[in-house]
């Protein structure tokens, strides 16, 4: 929060499991909750933990709307149609995708102007 208030960057480099993800999802709470911004922040994760992060989002932030980004090509695709579309609410505050996604996808995320980019390992 620290330096999100004075705009600087950060990277959370603590060691395994000390909390790096619930750190990162309370300070998407506190900007939603005290803020008043709902994003949308984008999250690049590895492929093996996209369903943890959507889990942990869920359980401890509730009132945050997250997403998830994945699947075949025709699953993408319908997922661009309904959900990111320009000049339409958004309806998430979190997406969460893996890296590849990003990569095959990169024209219909570049659309969005993400208030967060969230990177994963």
């Amino acid at each position: 929060i620290s330096l999100h208030t004075h705009g600087i960057h950060g990277i959370l480099a603590d060691e395994m499991g000390l909390g790096k993800t619930l750190q990162t999802l309370s300070l998407l709470a506190y900007l939603k909750v005290m803020r008043g911004h709902d994003g949308p922040h984008l999250l690049a994760v590895p492929k093996s933990t996209l369903h943890n992060w959507l889990n942990e989002a869920r359980r401890w932030v509730p009132d945050l709307r997250a997403a998830m980004f994945h699947g075949d090509p025709e699953q993408r695709a319908e997922f661009i149609r309904e959900n990111l579309r320009a000049n339409q609410q958004l309806p998430f505050d979190l997406l969460i995708t893996s890296f590849e996604t990003c990569l095959i996808e990169k024209a219909a995320l570049s659309k969005i102007y993400w208030f967060y980019l969230i990177i994963d390992e």
